[in-house]
């Protein structure tokens, strides 16, 4: 399901206009990005945790050379689902 099918879903779950479930959607999006720029952990309960994990400088591949090339020091956004959503799913 892409972001139109899934704004369609929304909108229809709600019955609600598919402009109000676009702007619902963008919103948490784009506050869930604004504060992982910032720093912030969000732990959304009995869903999971959005959060930054910072790796360290390291040795990777290149595929189409097959090269050692070195990575730099970044940081990588990451999230883990609750066990109360990986449950439900199972």
């Amino acid at each position: 399901m892409n972001k139109t099918e899934f704004v369609e879903f929304i909108a229809e779950k709600y019955e609600i206009p598919k402009t109000e479930a676009k702007k619902a959607l963008d919103m948490v999006l784009t506050s869930i990005t604004e504060a992982l720029e910032n720093g912030d952990e969000i732990n959304l309960t009995g869903f999971g945790k959005f959060s930054v994990v910072h790796k360290d400088e390291g040795e990777a591949r290149n595929p189409s050379t097959g090269g050692t090339i070195t990575v730099p020091a970044h940081d990588v956004p990451k999230f883990s689902f609750s066990k109360a959503f990986k449950d439900s799913i199972r």
